[in-house]
């Protein structure tokens, strides 16, 4: 008879066991974090100078937070397809490769052409 093993014994447990993978998460929530932060302090100031939101009104405190929820569940659904048909690795790359230009993007805006 052979001895009862389940495919949760099949898997390493601990961070050292799976320290590539735990660098690759910790660097991911670095980046978003940055990338939030960043918006939590330049959305502010344009909507103020820009739109003419008062400064610590409602709708400057919560349009980041709808915008970013919106835009964030829309493209979960895209890229669960993706990651289906591509594999979840790649999708994860090419979602950082294509958010690369969007600080860029945040510092340029208040230039005048």
């Amino acid at each position: 008879m052979e001895p009862n093993t389940s495919s949760y014994d099949y898997y390493r447990h601990g961070i050292r066991e799976n320290l590539r993978q735990f660098i690759h998460q910790l660097g991911q929530v670095f980046l978003v974090g940055l990338t939030i932060g960043m918006m939590r302090t330049v959305v502010p100031a344009l909507a103020e100078l820009e739109f003419g939101v008062a400064e610590g009104s409602f709708l400057m405190l919560v349009s980041f937070v709808v915008a970013f929820g919106l835009v964030k569940g829309v493209l979960n659904f895209v890229a669960g397809r993706f990651a289906e048909r591509i594999g979840r690795k790649k999708v994860l790359l090419y979602g950082w490769l294509s958010g690369i230009p969007i600080p860029v993007m945040v510092l340029l805006v208040s230039t005048p052409i």
